[in-house]
């Protein structure tokens, strides 16, 4: 199909169908849409894409659609006249009278019913364009809802529709929820977060004609069933009281309880909020309560019960005697802390104490030997109570006594307790016990009446004696008590440190004495017959004293105190001896740079020196346990220091000045060239002397010959023979120091041999033997062969002195004929010599 783009169309004229008819014939995107209101009112929706539409010349088209022809609530008109551009007014006639000028105006109805809306419009032109569409107002809905009951659900909800459709048809839901929640369904559910809360519900619905309406609720969300219950704490064997009552909701009416003991009773099912329950044993309980309301919700509550154990009453005594008191103390025990105490001893007498007051008292029985029934009844802070009866005892009298020898009693000495005890005839003392006070006790004999006893410390003392009697059945019991008070003694200490002879000792006082004392006078003894007492004074603890020779003494401290109890105490005091100094060398003049040795000579009393410091004067010191050192010394005058230090750690030292002498020597020097010569060539030996300085010279050669005061003597005159030499060369400067040094070198002797060109082994004793003469060779090198003219080897030999006889390999003569030789060897001066010859053999 051709395009319709760029189509030019020119109407002028037309009726207004057929203008219609042109345009759905030539444009090809065209479209037919029924408006929202379902008018069936029929507009070009969309154009072709740059398509140029002229409508007719001087001719506007009116066109309008609407929307919400709902009774109650405005409709809205929406103008759609062509062309919108070239439109300047409008005027609207809604049908009921009512009229509006706008381009989109609203209008609200007041009766239900069919009216005919007429819009008329002008464009820029002046034209003029009118249309006119019936509408019907109709009765919108009516949204109404209803709900589940929102009590015993944990906030779950469900709503149902209650809307009134007014004539049309409901066809949209809209449930709106806190949160932002929505649902599209007829009939729905929420589950609310909270309880005990009010939320807004909105319901919007619409119907097919358009027409809307929204109802919107606020729900409360009841809370669920909830309950508790009260119960008191009581003794065990007591009635429990348990009281329910509802936390939630405030009002509601419970149907039952149900209560759970969970002690192996049966449950209670009551409609009674209050239950009365004895459990059957003491102890915590989880009791659980369960309740159903009138609406079917059920809750339930659980709490632990404490039933308290009953207090267990028990108390002790001490058995008494005569007077005495008998101690009660109580030994009750329970859950919590007692607040009464009830006492009847049985002798009529009853005493009732009251927490905070202690329940532990004495009771005085009659001085008579009776059995008495005494009872305890405790009752704790619950109120639980228990009581007890016991048979309590009390022994008729017994005279126990006992002093002491003195009232003065030092606690460095022995304290002294006699007894005095007395007893009725008819009883006797099976059983003596002292106590002193301190902790300690001692049983002793019936019959020991006295005792004593140190104490470690002073200060005041409840002795006690106790005694066992028996008689008429009966054991009794009883005891004396005193005060015994022990004097401080002083406790002397004292500290020093063992010194040097030649220093001060300083002794440190460190005595105390027990608070109930103070020391008046110290007494010293120095154990060298010059003593010391001063009175004391706690502050004043440094005692200096000057022995006037080394040893051992014995120092005592002695110590009085105000009440005149003393001690002492003794110790021994080292003074150590110091060395007597001394030292010498084995001289004190030296030429050159050489080893000096030291001897010390130092003695001391006892003990031993340890360590010795020898100060050598030139910036070295040496440390050793040993008498004698040795040093290397330079040239120069040194001072000589020595410290001693004994095995006490005590020093002392002794300095020689300028006790070393070291004199300067002339170093000898020189080259003798060559090292290497032989016998005929001794006269290039050449002497160097590198000595610069004046000295006197002397020179030896091997020790056999020497030379006076001669620069570079000559040599060659003097060496007879080979051999190695050794030349001396002695220094000697003003000072009488002697220097020397030495040089060695070798004379070697010149190869000599001779072999004769004949002989004749005829046994006539002249020249009988075939041999060579020769000199500085190395013998061990020698090899003699002899060959016959054909190359045959007939006599060899390494032997330099066997000579060939004349025979041959066989023992035979050989026959007279000349033979060849060859020797081969090695000289002194390692060369390598092979020498050949002929020899005739004469017969």
């Amino acid at each position: 199909m051709r395009s319709t783009k760029n189509i030019r169309i020119i109407i002028n004229n037309l009726p207004f169908g057929i203008f219609y008819l042109l345009v759905f014939f030539f444009i090809s995107q065209i479209t037919l849409s029924a408006d929202h209101n379902n008018l069936a009112s029929n507009r070009i929706s969309k154009i072709g894409e740059n398509t140029n539409i002229f409508f007719p010349e001087n001719k506007a088209i009116a066109e309008f659609s609407y929307t919400n022809p709902c009774y109650g609530s405005a409709t809205l008109f929406t103008d759609e006249s062509l062309p919108a551009s070239d439109i300047v007014s409008w005027s609207w006639s809604f049908g009921d009278g009512g009229t509006s000028t706008n381009q989109n105006p609203s209008h609200t109805y007041s009766s239900l019913g069919n009216y005919n809306v007429a819009l008329s419009i002008v464009d820029t032109d002046g034209n003029s364009s009118n249309v006119t569409h019936n509408i019907a107002i109709t009765q919108p809905p009516i949204a109404d809802f209803t709900k589940s009951d929102t009590a015993c659900t944990t906030g779950l909800v469900f709503f149902y529709d209650d809307s009134t459709p007014n004539g049309g048809t409901i066809t949209d839901y809209l449930w709106t929820f806190p949160d932002d929640h929505y649902s599209y369904d007829e009939d729905t559910y929420f589950v609310f977060l909270n309880t005990e809360y009010y939320y807004d519900v909105s319901l919007e619905v619409t119907d097919n004609n358009g027409c809307s309406h929204e109802i919107t609720k606020n729900i409360y969300i009841e809370p669920d069933l909830q309950i508790s219950f009260n119960a008191d704490t009581v003794c065990f064997s007591k009635e429990t009281s348990l009281t329910a009552y509802i936390v939630k909701p405030q009002e509601d009416s419970i149907r039952y309880f149900t209560w759970f003991f969970n002690d192996g009773s049966p449950q209670i099912t009551t409609p009674n909020k209050t239950v009365h329950h004895t459990f059957t044993d003491a102890g915590v309980y989880e009791v659980k309560l369960q309740a159903t309301n009138l609406i079917g919700c059920t809750d339930v509550f659980r709490k632990n019960i404490w039933v308290r154990h009953n207090p267990t009453a028990d108390f002790s005594f001490i058995e008494s005697y005569c007077e005495d008191g008998t101690a009660f103390t109580d030994l009750s025990t329970g859950d919590g802390e007692f607040d009464y105490w009830k006492w009847e001893y049985g002798d009529g007498e009853i005493l009732e104490v009251y927490s905070p007051s202690s329940p532990n008292h004495l009771h005085f029985f009659p001085p008579n030997y009776q059995t008495y029934q005494s009872s305890l009844l405790a009752i704790d802070e619950y109120g639980c109570r228990d009581s007890i009866s016991k048979d309590v005892i009390h022994y008729p009298c017994v005279f126990v006594e006992f002093y002491t020898d003195t009232n003065w009693i030092c606690d460095n000495t022995v304290a002294v307790f006699i007894d005095t005890t007395k007893v009725d005839s008819e009883f006797v003392i099976t059983e003596k016990t002292w106590h002193f006070g301190d902790g300690n006790s001692m049983n002793v004999s019936v019959n020991t009446d006295t005792v004593e006893y140190q104490y470690l410390e002073a200060g005041d003392f409840d002795v006690k004696l106790f005694v066992r009697v028996e008689g008429q059945g009966l054991i009794l019991k009883d005891s004396s008590i005193k005060p015994v008070t022990i004097l401080a003694t002083p406790k002397p200490s004292f500290s020093f440190e063992n010194i040097c002879f030649g220093h001060t000792t300083t002794f440190t006082d460190h005595s105390n004495i027990h608070e109930n004392a103070e020391i008046e006078f110290a007494y010293w003894d120095f154990g060298d017959n010059r003593d010391t007492i001063y009175a004391y004074h706690i502050e004043d603890t440094i005692i200096n004293h000057y022995y006037e020779q080394d040893g051992n003494y014995e120092t005592k401290l002695i110590m009085k105190a105000n009440n005149n109890c003393t001690d002492s105490l003794i110790k021994t005091t080292f003074v150590y001896p110091m060395p007597s100094m001394g030292f010498y060398s084995d001289t004190t003049v030296y030429c050159g740079n050489r080893i000096v040795s030291f001897t010390d000579t130092s003695q001391i009393n006892s003990g031993s020196i340890a360590t010795r410091l020898w100060d050598f004067g030139d910036g070295y010191v040496f440390f050793s346990s040993a008498d004698t050192a040795s040093h290397q010394y330079d040239e120069g005058v040194y001072s000589i220091k020595l410290i001693d230090i004994t095995d006490e750690h005590c020093r002392d030292s002794i300095t020689l000045q300028d006790y070393l002498l070291i004199n300067p020597v002339i170093n000898a020097d020189f080259d003798i060239s060559p090292e290497r010569v032989n016998i005929y060539e001794i006269e290039e030996l050449t002497i160097t002397n590198y000595v610069s300085e004046n000295a006197r010279y002397k020179w030896t050669l091997s020790d056999t010959i020497s030379w006076e005061n001669e620069y570079e003597p000559n040599i060659a005159d003097s060496i007879m023979d080979t051999g190695t030499y050794e030349l001396k060369m002695y220094t000697i400067n003003d000072f009488g120091c002697i220097d020397s040094t030495s040089k060695f070198f070798q004379i070697t002797p010149i190869f000599s041999f001779y072999v004769p060109t004949g002989f004749s082994p005829n046994g006539n004793g002249t020249n009988d033997t075939f041999g060579p003469i020769g000199k500085y060779f190395e013998l061990s090198s020698y090899s003699f062969e002899i060959y016959n003219r054909w190359g045959k080897l007939i006599f060899h030999t390494n032997d330099f002195y066997q000579q060939w006889d004349g025979k041959t390999e066989t023992g035979d003569l050989a026959y007279q004929d000349t033979y060849a030789w060859v020797i081969r060897l090695t000289d002194l001066e390692g060369n390598n010599q092979v020498l050949r010859g002929a020899i005739t053999l004469l017969l």
